[in-house]
């Protein structure tokens, strides 16, 4: 291979890990997006119930906590393969992560029983 075709293959390689590299960066800034708007909502629930300092609420409080905060940052963790990208459902995975999330509060505040339940389902 001639000087001049190595050079054209090695800025092929840098395109392809530059752009592997910004698909990444976004994804985390997405997650920790997701994580944030997630800390809102827990802080929102714990302002809303207002849990003494012994009471059993704040197991709910940690029980929420990883579906709102630590669920969308470990996803980010997770290995892309190439079939997980092209995937239609890729995009609305993480929101309807919060989603779901957001669902378990509304269930945890209310006393048990058949809507608690119906509410954290999903």
């Amino acid at each position: 291979m001639s000087a001049r075709g190595r050079r054209t293959a090695d800025r092929r390689v840098d395109a392809a890990a530059g752009e592997g590299a910004a698909a990444g960066s976004s994804g985390r800034r997405g997650a920790a997006a997701l994580a944030a708007a997630g800390a809102v909502a827990w802080v929102a629930w714990l302002v809303a119930v207002r849990p003494e300092p012994f009471a059993t609420a704040w197991i709910r409080a940690l029980l929420l906590l990883a579906p709102l905060v630590l669920f969308p940052l470990a996803v980010d963790l997770l290995p892309r393969s190439s079939v997980s990208r092209s995937a239609s459902w890729a995009p609305i995975g993480p929101a309807a992560g919060l989603a779901c999330a957001l669902l378990l509060a509304a269930s945890l505040a209310l006393p048990p029983g058949l809507p608690a339940a119906a509410l954290a389902l999903p």
